[in-house]
């Protein structure tokens, strides 16, 4: 990294300037990051899945003259780029010989640190500048909520362009803490993600509640705490993960988290409507205002407005709207604080429970997306004569996306998907596309959002066909109940039914689950119905998912091939104890006998040789 970080100054980087990093998860992500903040520089990270379009624009908006890159990711992508500044290949760097010595600081904590770009209502991402001084008061944050140990192990598990990933990566870095990196193989399959949290002794994770609700908790035996936000939670889902479960909340603007929830035990109604989202991180101030800024009473909701050090700068390039964003702060002179547009209220315990949006941004899977940028993109198509977008849920299922178009000659869903899908990232493609003759207004003309039609499955679809081979219908009921869809037929395809990435890995799961055959997310996406992925699957070689049963009870065993190594080991040097592995378990505060008792028992249960032991 100081090496790397000698090449950028060389090349004229210095404090404040913004330098592009277009990588895959890697540990080049990593030494980049660190390079490009010990040059002096802002790190903005564009993830190479990006459309062209997209990427061209966040590197000329954002005046970078400079990007760090990979060899692979360039001969991928640099083609198609119209950007014509530097690109560096740090694959390609030579840094023998190199001085490795830490640089010399020319960054203050009221430097940029970094630049992440989010959804805009103009039709374009807006750049949000993060200055230095919020990192370490979100790391200490975390460090808190964590609990967090000399060692403890931290995932990787936010794609870098998410601000989540600043609280895992700068959490790991700066608490003495190893950081995974999660392979994306491993996102994409629940059960390889719990293999490599059991394996890694992953002792921190953050995760969003749509992805969490998926996982088996026995696989979380070393985890002390997880940080789950992004979207809403459920009270079940809380309940469910009690005891290390911390609720989190916080904009892009505030440097990712604003305030977290660490009582669930304190919060046993079974009626209980929603998950607080907590109370104020170090150093933040949230306040819930009426519209004309005063105070609203504890119980009475009104729009949250966050201050304090995590504060952003403002937006890249845009006055007017850093202005309208981020106002002076009648209750501390001279500050100023992030108007959210989320409605809340304070409890009377101190916790704040959050109550929704006052405008139509919304948050798709962990994505925090503007409608307005998803519909001003649909209109650039010359057949769209007019549309709006909405985001729909149904009880506690995932929210989705539907666009309501108004079309000047008509055009398939699957075209208009395709459209976006080279202007837009994915998780802002909607779900679902509606035709209609016009937009519905109210009397003061403005859309009428009740007015639009619940979006219609069926007719996503084309003519239904039966499935006639047992795979395919086996298939068909894996589909509809991951999709919560009735009546799919073989020809459907997945995506214009509702499915998305998340929906993919649950599809996946199922399928090992129930046919005992695994595949890797990308074949949803290759074979994206039903009779193209049974074609696909004709020959799959099923893996049996067997329980392991205890052998019978004894008073010595055969020794395995790696235990006789260990013993031969042993015997070659008397003096020293191969692979000898102490730990030690404290269990916190008191407990009733009866309780204990059970606890053992339990302990026994799960494993036979704790109970050889006690006895």
């Amino acid at each position: 990294a100081n090496r790397l970080a000698r090449v950028l100054r060389q090349r004229g980087v210095t404090s404040e300037d913004r330098v592009g990093l277009l990588m895959e998860r890697s540990l080049d992500m990593i030494v980049g990051m660190l390079a490009i903040l010990k040059a002096g520089g802002a790190y903005l990270p564009i993830d190479p899945a990006y459309p062209a379009e997209r990427i061209d624009y966040m590197l000329e908006d954002s005046g970078s003259k400079i990007v760090l890159s990979q060899t692979k990711v360039i001969e991928q992508l640099w083609e198609e780029k119209q950007w014509k500044g530097d690109c560096l290949d740090v694959r390609k760097i030579d840094f023998e010989g190199m001085d490795e010595s830490n640089l010399t600081p020319v960054n203050q904590s009221r430097n940029l640190a970094y630049v992440m770009y989010t959804s805009g209502t103009t039709g374009k991402p807006k750049g949000v500048m993060i200055e230095h001084i919020g990192i370490p008061n979100l790391v200490n944050s975390f460090k808190t909520a964590f609990k967090l140990k000399n060692g403890d192990r931290i995932t990787q598990f936010a794609n870098y362009t998410f601000d989540t990933s600043v609280g895992e990566i700068w959490t790991a870095l700066l608490t003495s803490s190893t950081l995974i990196l999660v392979p994306e193989d491993a996102i994409y399959n629940y059960g390889a993600f719990e293999r490599l949290v059991l394996q890694q002794r992953v002792n921190a994770l953050i995760l969003p509640p749509t992805y969490l609700k998926h996982l088996d908790k026995n696989s979380f035996s070393f985890v002390r705490n997880i940080i789950v936000g992004g979207s809403a939670s459920t009270p079940s889902l809380a309940k469910e993960w009690k005891n290390i479960y911390i609720n989190a909340y916080g904009p892009t603007e505030t440097t990712v988290t604003s305030t977290l929830w660490t009582e669930v035990e304190a919060n046993q109604n079974e009626h209980i409507s929603s998950v607080p989202i907590g109370k104020p991180v170090y150093n933040t101030q949230i306040y819930i205002l009426n519209d004309d800024l005063q105070l609203q009473p504890i119980g009475i909701a009104g729009e949250m407005y966050i201050s304090g050090d995590s504060v952003a700068r403002g937006y890249l390039n845009r006055s007017e709207l850093t202005k309208e964003k981020f106002v002076p702060n009648p209750f501390s002179p001279g500050e100023k604080m992030y108007r959210t547009g989320d409605l809340a209220r304070y409890l009377p315990d101190g916790n704040i429970e959050f109550l929704g949006r006052i405008d139509h941004q919304v948050k798709i899977r962990g994505y925090r997306i503007e409608l307005g940028e998803i519909e001003s993109t649909l209109l650039e198509h010359p057949n769209v004569k007019d549309t709006t977008v909405m985001d729909w849920k149904e009880g506690e299922s995932e929210t989705f996306l539907c666009a309501y178009v108004v079309f000047k000659e008509p055009v398939p869903s699957a075209e208009l998907r395709d459209y976006l899908s080279q202007k837009l990232p994915a998780y802002m493609v909607p779900s679902f596309f509606e035709e209609l003759d016009s937009i519905p207004l109210t009397s003061n003309d403005k859309i009428d959002r009740k007015a639009l039609p619940k979006p219609d499955i069926s007719n996503q679809s084309k003519e239904y066909v039966a499935p006639t081979t047992e795979l395919e219908k086996k298939l068909v009921e894996i589909w509809e109940e991951v999709l919560e869809v009735e009546r799919i037929g073989v020809t459907d395809n997945f995506f214009n039914l509702g499915g998305h990435s998340l929906k993919a890995i649950q599809l996946i799961s199922n399928i090992h689950k129930e046919l005992q055959i695994e595949i890797p997310v990308r074949v949803i996406f290759e074979y994206p119905t039903v009779q193209q992925l049974a074609r696909s699957l004709q020959n799959q070689e099923r893996v049996e998912s067997q329980s392991i049963e205890p052998i019978p009870e004894r008073s010595y065993y055969p020794l395995s091939s790696a235990q006789k190594r260990i013993y031969v080991l042993q015997q070659m040097d008397l003096s020293v104890t191969h692979y000898n592995m102490p730990g030690a378990f404290f269990l916190e505060g008191s407990l009733e006998h009866q309780r204990l008792e059970r606890a053992i028992q339990k302990l026994i249960e799960r494993h036979d040789p704790f109970g050889l032991l006690l006895k």
